[in-house]
């Protein structure tokens, strides 16, 4: 009997627990539909976006309660806005479908921040050009401004305007392009010093061996040639002498001047503020190598002046030439059709491009679908220095005279090393006049004085006049019934034989 009591009491107290649940939740719905009353055309069906579809003829937002303000009444003693929920910034919280990165914090500038939809690294700062600055390290296939806007991009762009750079004294109107030498000072004069003494060597001769020797060497570096005659040929007559090489070198060193941009990232700027530019000649230079080709390239001091890029205006990109700014090109894999034909059992079969995903189109390579590529001549600075740079050019000229009395030709000489009579280096040499060779003295003369009036426009530096001695042989042989002759020549022993009776061995046919 007590067990049953037990059990109905609870019972009660179960369903008196349920109906107050009831209860509370009926409660709750009728309070919620007065504060938030459905729209007059009912809410959409299931299905809908989350939104909801508008009623006919009403506005997009629904239409208020009667009587009601459109935004609702706030509740007693609450100000005009409504308050913020507990630890919400004091700001508020952004409506429903703000990005899920939310709205800048307090502190934004007073011009606010970029619109949704905006690149990663942002929109440019206030004053920038027209296309915006490029962002640094902006993430490729993300513009970040409009490509139609930017310059269009110049191949093998070379600035030219000189308008509102300074002109230095002694530098003249210094444009893009290598002007005209600078006019060298006046050369010291020589006139007054006395001659220095002049003593000649001698030459060397070769004798019958080595004449017989520098045939067969000769003929053994030639495959086609047979050494029969070279062993057999009789020497009939030798007759040694000295071919005579006279070369004069003038040292010299020219100077131009030229204007050059390359890009300003902020460094320092050696402008005119830091004082006049030297003159052009007082800049010093010295060659790495006497009588030897060089040049180098000089910034001529406090010449330097920042100004903008004048491809980009100052953008620091411009439009990309390969797409025409449009970001995008014909398909290379598909050749813009969208698919690719593979043909297998005799039929064909179409293929949708992987590459272009079938659209036929595809991004730029060049500039990565952004239109627009980082300026080439400011490298994306949008700003260049410019300043005067100066190329100085040591040349070294050479003249000569050979005298060579013998059938050899004589270009054959230059080639040779011979026996060094005399070696003179001046600043300005004297010509040879004691030699006992009337006709060196004559060539000497003549070349030291064409030398003077040859390169009106560079500075001499240094001249130097040497006098060889090339030893040359020419040795008469007999070979069977043939007589010809042949020349040694040179420290080498090199061997000018054009009549050489077996220049063609055994089995060697000549086309």
């Amino acid at each position: 009997m007590l067990d049953v009591c037990n059990v109905l009491h609870c019972l009660v107290y179960i369903i008196y627990t349920m109906l107050s649940t009831l209860t509370k939740v009926a409660v709750n719905k009728m309070s919620y539909q007065q504060n938030f009353a459905p729209p007059s055309g009912g809410y959409p069906p299931q299905g809908a976006p989350a939104g909801g579809y508008p009623p006919q003829g009403a506005p997009a937002g629904g239409y208020p309660p009667q009587g009601a303000p459109a935004g609702g009444y706030p509740p007693q003693g609450a100000p005009a806005g409504g308050y913020p929920p507990q630890g919400a910034p004091a700001g508020g919280y952004p409506p429903q479908g703000a990005p899920a990165s939310g709205y800048p914090p307090q502190g934004a500038p007073a011009s606010g921040y970029p619109p949704q939809g905006a690149p990663a690294s942002g929109y440019p700062p206030q004053g920038a050009p027209a296309g915006g600055y490029p962002p640094q390290g902006a993430p490729a296939g993300q513009p970040s401004g409009d490509a139609a806007s930017a310059p269009e991009e110049v191949e093998n762009y070379a600035p030219s305007d000189t308008t509102g750079l300074q002109s230095y004294d002694g530098y003249g109107q210094v444009g893009f392009q290598a002007g005209e030498f600078l006019p060298p000072p006046p050369p010291p004069s020589y006139e007054s010093d006395a001659p220095p003494l002049m003593e000649f060597g001698t030459a060397a001769s070769i004798t019958d061996e080595e004449a017989r020797a520098a045939m067969l060497e000769h003929v053994s570096q030639h495959c086609c040639y047979g050494k029969g005659a070279a062993e057999q040929m009789t020497i009939t007559n030798i007759t040694p002498s000295n071919a005579l090489h006279y070369t004069l070198e003038t040292f010299c060193e020219g100077r131009t001047t030229a204007r050059v941009e390359v890009p300003y990232f902020g460094d320092a700027v050696d402008g005119p503020f830091n004082g006049p530019p030297p003159a052009p000649w007082n800049i010093i230079c010295n060659p790495a190598q006497q009588f030897a080709n060089n040049a180098y390239k000089l910034p001529v001091p406090h010449t330097e002046e920042v100004r903008v890029c004048g491809m980009c205006i100052g953008c620091g990109f411009v439009r990309c030439r390969q797409c025409g700014g449009i970001g995008r090109r014909s398909c290379t894999s598909c050749g813009g059709r969208g698919q690719h034909v593979r043909h297998e059992d005799g039929r064909r079969h179409h293929e949708r491009c992987h590459f272009c995903h079938g659209s036929g189109r595809s991004n730029c390579m060049r500039c990565h679908g952004n239109g627009r590529v980082k300026c080439p001549h400011c490298k994306g600075a949008g700003r260049v220095k410019n300043f005067i740079e100066m190329t100085i050019s040591f040349k070294n000229y050479v003249t000569d005279f050979i005298l060579e009395e013998t059938d050899m030709p004589d270009e054959l000489v230059r080639g040779v090393r011979g026996v060094e009579v005399f070696n003179q280096s001046l600043p300005q040499v004297w010509p040879i006049t004691t030699f006992p060779v009337r006709a060196i003295n004559d060539n000497s003369v003549r070349l030291v004085e064409a030398a003077k009036r040859a390169h009106p426009i560079e500075r001499q530096l240094n001249q130097r006049q040497i006098l060889r001695a090339v030893p040359v042989t020419e040795v008469d042989y007999k070979f069977k019934d043939k007589t010809t002759r042949y020349w040694v020549y040179g420290m080498e022993r090199q061997v000018h034989a054009p009549d050489y009776p077996q220049q063609c061995c055994c089995g060697c046919t000549i086309l």
